[in-house]
């Protein structure tokens, strides 16, 4: 039986700024007045409202209209992609990378499950060298139509049960429990846990090998 398990990978595996920094760049491009930090934007999802509301005024499209969203996740795609690019293996927090190496020498199979579209994902991958490092990525779509939970659920389908789901925010807790799997909130992301208790919480990714990974052997 294959020993899975599912990463989230905004805040997760990849920096946090890398987000907000793509994020500000697609303000810039839509000459949207940036007011405070971005993380703020990003935390409630404010931002789709400004990004749509530009887009919508600049093409005349509906603002509900899916195509706006569609439109608003290829710019941030353009300039996600341009970060990764710029940054190279910086994108991964320290320590990332050579645990999750670590992680496969022990037979450990990695697919990631995130918010973000699909072939920004494996497009940052390309880039980074590393497109067939992970067993596979089950994201969203260009209109963002499938949640966190939707992903977990057909990553199952594709690739099996998961022994644990990492991640960074309450949607990721819920993703895991969604496919009974153990949850991991790592504390350095983007959120912050209200009334849930995650089977573990890690500081840092390192802790991962150090109090995760001796309690599933």
């Amino acid at each position: 039986m294959a020993k899975l398990l599912f990463f989230d990978w905004d805040g997760t595996l990849a920096k946090k700024s890398v987000s907000e920094l793509a994020s500000s760049r697609r303000f810039k491009w839509l000459d949207i007045t940036q007011k405070k930090d971005m993380h703020d934007y990003l935390k409630n999802d404010s931002h789709y409202v400004l990004n749509k509301k530009a887009i919508s005024n600049y093409t005349g499209l509906n603002v509900e209209d899916k195509e706006v969203t569609g439109l608003m996740t290829d710019l941030f795609k353009y300039h996600y992609l341009g970060v990764v690019n710029e940054l190279g293996m910086d994108v991964f927090y320290p320590g990332v990378f050579s645990v999750l190496k670590k992680l496969k020498n022990e037979g450990f199979e990695l697919v990631i499950v995130t918010a973000l579209v699909t072939d920004i994902i494996t497009n940052a991958l390309k880039i980074l060298g590393v497109g067939d490092f992970f067993k596979g990525v089950v994201a969203s779509n260009r209109t963002l139509d499938r949640n966190k939970t939707d992903s977990a659920r057909e990553a199952v389908k594709l690739f099996g049960k998961p022994l644990v789901f990492f991640g960074d925010r309450m949607d990721d807790m819920l993703a895991g429990i969604s496919v009974d799997a153990k949850t991991v909130f790592c504390e350095y992301g983007h959120g912050e846990l209200k009334d849930f208790v995650p089977d573990f919480s890690v500081k840092s990714f390192e802790e991962i090998l150090k109090f995760v990974i001796p309690k599933l052997e």
